[in-house]
Order: structure tokens, then sequence, then C-alpha cells
């Protein structure tokens, strides 16, 4: 009997001969992968710095210009990457509706050597944010490098504190009708800056509180009583207010009315307007009878 043969078929040969090539390849990719990306990308050096840290001096206030730095680190996150001559590109997490839109530096490249950048670079108020209660700003390679690099040429920011900015706007809360007259009743309104943030530092300073019927002004003998001011706290002021009406006043017409008087002019709101009923039976007249 012929014995079985023990050497390799065709098959499993030309198996082996692929797994050698496969594993030939890989190795040679892994070779010259970093000089590709080096030519691919003659600004950046194989010492190429794995990410950015983007520093603020916060607070920021809302619509006002400020300095953003950006320094570029090597691969150790912690070590200032002093070669890196590649250029970036600025984004933030404001997503503010226009016209005012966030402001943030155009694409920028680094320089190195005398009186150079050497890894670190200032925008001296070059970036505007306008939307509370805070906000970041990330920095990106933005050199072409590949998407598979992309997340270690980056860096964001810590959370940036952003305040209010200047006064803008008041609101009411929904007043209840009607109102009972003599009655008491809460009131509540809330203070806005100009970019529509709620003006959480306003204090009611300069803010005063008024109530008129209709068009005119209380008679003096049934005069609403409500406070000078509201009591503010993270911009929302409470109070509360007693309206007094009479069958000769146009009760259904009555509303409140804040002003705040401020360096460039005066804001203010009125509610809308409410009905007042009248409060318990107080006494009876007569009409006067002909005699």
């Amino acid at each position: 009997m012929r014995p079985i043969s023990t050497r390799p078929t065709s098959v499993a040969r030309r198996a082996a001969l692929i797994r050698s090539y496969s594993i030939i390849l890989a190795a040679t990719l892994l070779l010259i992968l970093p000089l590709f990306l080096a030519l691919a990308n003659p600004t950046r050096t194989l010492a190429a710095p794995q990410r950015f840290s983007v520093t603020v001096s916060d607070p920021v206030t809302a619509g006002t210009p400020f300095d953003v730095t950006v320094t570029a680190l090597l691969a150790d996150g912690v070590t200032t990457d002093t070669g890196y001559s590649g250029q970036i590109q600025l984004t933030t997490s404001d997503a503010h509706a226009a016209p005012d839109v966030p402001i943030l530096p155009g694409p920028y490249a680094f320089t190195t050597g005398t009186g150079g950048d050497n890894g670190t670079h200032t925008f001296v108020l070059g970036a505007t944010l306008y939307t509370t209660p805070s906000q970041t700003i990330t920095a990106t390679d933005d050199n072409g490098t590949p998407l598979l690099l992309a997340d270690d040429l980056a860096g964001t920011s810590a959370p940036i504190a952003v305040k209010p900015g200047p006064l803008g706007s008041f609101t009411w809360a929904a007043i209840t009708t009607p109102q009972v007259a003599g009655t008491g009743f809460g009131v509540t309104a809330t203070a806005y800056d100009t970019f529509s943030n709620v003006k959480t530092d306003y204090d009611g300073t300069g803010a005063v509180l008024t109530s008129t019927l209709g068009t005119s002004p209380a008679p003096s003998s049934t005069a609403p009583t409500v406070p000078s001011n509201l009591t503010w706290s993270s911009g929302t002021g409470i109070g509360s207010a007693t309206i007094t009406a009479t069958k000769a006043e146009p009760a259904a017409n009555q509303h409140l009315t804040i002003t705040s008087s401020i360096a460039d002019g005066s804001r203010a709101a009125t509610t809308d307007n409410f009905a007042v009923k009248p409060g318990p039976l107080g006494s009876f007249t007569w009409a006067a009878i002909t005699t």
C-alpha cells in the first residue's frame, strides 16, 4: 500500500503564503506610516503635540471681548511644544443666534524662533461669547490631519463662566384675573440682559413699580397699593400689590408697570390688563327720593 503523504497540499501552501505576505505587508505599513504622515503634512513634526491647552481668565461678560490663550502640548499633555508650527481653528459651544453670534479668531498658524509663538499664543480681546451661564472653547489642529488622529490634536477649555450683559428688558409673570379689590396678590417680574439671558446679577437698582387704571393714574382716594420696588434675587423680582377699585373706575383695565432708569435710557415692561372685582360687602347707599 502506498504511504499517505504528509506534505501540505497546494491549497494549504497557498494559504500559508497568503498569511506570510499579510504579516509582511502589515509590518511594512507600520514602518512607513509615520513617514507618510510627515510627507503629507510637512508643517508638522513626528513629535507633534497630542492636544492643546485653552485658557481664559473668567468670568467673562456676555458681549464683551476677552483674551484666549492656546498652548500646544507634547504627548504628555503637560509640556509645551515650543517647535509647533501648525495651524489651529477655534470653535465654541456657544450657539447664540444671530445677530449676536459668538466671535472667535480665524485660523491661525503658530510661529517659532525669536519673537515667535514657540508653542503659546494669546489672542488679545479675540473672543466674545453671548450665552450664560458657561461655555467652552476648543482648539483643533487645522492642517488636514487624518481623521484617525483628529481627537488627539484638539483641546477644550474648562467651562468658562459667562456673566449677563447690560440690562435689556423685563417681563411679567401672568397675573390671575380677576383680582379682588382690597386683597393683596403676588407679582413676579424677570430681568433680562440685551442678549436675552436672565440677568441674574440684577438687584433692582433704579427700578420703580407703578400702577395705573387704563391710561390714567388712579384717583388719589383709591390709589392702588404697590411696593416702590420688588425684592430681587437671581434676576427675579417678587412683591405684593393691592388694588382698590370703585364703580367709577375702569377696573378691567388695571395694569402694573415696572421701569428702570439706566445710563443709556430706561427699560420698562407693563403687565397685561387684568380685572378687579368688588371686595366684601361694606355698606349701602340710597339714591335720592324725589319729594
